[in-house]
């Protein structure tokens, strides 16, 4: 349940700031899920490749999609 309420947490940052920043994104709460997703997704892979390309994939894909 903490981990939950972390999440929505991010998620709601993410929409405040797309949405401070005059996002005309039609779907801002959709791309947060997929950011936190994704990132989430990014960090388990980073840390069993001991690497941070996963990270820096993560962040092009996301640039991509904003």
């Amino acid at each position: 349940m903490l981990i939950g309420a972390e999440y929505r947490k991010w998620r709601t940052a993410i929409v405040e700031k797309l949405r401070a920043n005059g996002s005309d994104m039609a779907d801002p709460e959709g791309f947060a899920v997929i950011a936190v997703a994704l990132f989430t997704g990014a960090m388990s892979l980073a840390k069993v490749e001991q690497s941070g390309q996963p990270l820096r994939d993560c962040a092009a894909r996301l640039r991509m999609l904003a």
